[in-house]
C-alpha cells in the first residue's frame, strides 16, 4: 500500500507526466486495492492555493471530494500520536508536513510516493 506525498497527489490528478513509470505502476497497483493521502496534505494544498503557489483549478473542498470519488484513495486522518511521533523522528528536516507523512507511512508500514530527496534519504520505503 502507498501513501501519496502532497506533490505526488497533485501531479497524479493534474499532470501524470511528472510521475515516474515506477510511481505510475505503484498507483495502478493501488487502484486494485487502496492508496492513502494524508489529511495534512489537504491542509498543505489549501495553504499553497491561498498563497497563490499552486492552482488546482477548483477550491480545495471540491478537490478533496474529487479525490474521494476516485474510489481507491482513502484519506488518512492525522492522530495525536502521529503529531507526537513526528517530533520524535531523528530527522533534521524541519517541514512539519513531511515529518507527519514519514511517521504515518512508517507507523502503518506504507510506501511513500515522493520525489523529495531528503525524505528518500531518511525513509527507506520511498518510491519514485
Amino acid at each position: 500500500m502507498v501513501l501519496f506525498d502532497t506533490h505526488s497527489l497533485i501531479w497524479y490528478t493534474h499532470d501524470e507526466s511528472k510521475l515516474t513509470k515506477r510511481g505510475l505502476e505503484l498507483i495502478d497497483k493501488a487502484r486494485q486495492s487502496i492508496a492513502y493521502v494524508s489529511a495534512i496534505s489537504f491542509w498543505e494544498i489549501a495553504l499553497k492555493v491561498k498563497n497563490s503557489q499552486i492552482d488546482i483549478g477548483m477550491n480545495v473542498a471540491e478537490y478533496k471530494s474529487r479525490i474521494r470519488k476516485l474510489g481507491f484513495i482513502e484519506i488518512l486522518s492525522v492522530t495525536g500520536d502521529d503529531y507526537i511521533d513526528s517530533v520524535q523522528l531523528d530527522f533534521s528536516h524541519k517541514d512539519p508536513v513531511d515529518r507527519v507523512l514519514i511517521i504515518q507511512a512508517q507507523n502503518r508500514n506504507l510506501k511513500l510516493l515522493t520525489k523529495d530527496q531528503v525524505i528518500k534519504k531518511f525513509y527507506e520505503k520511498c518510491v519514485w
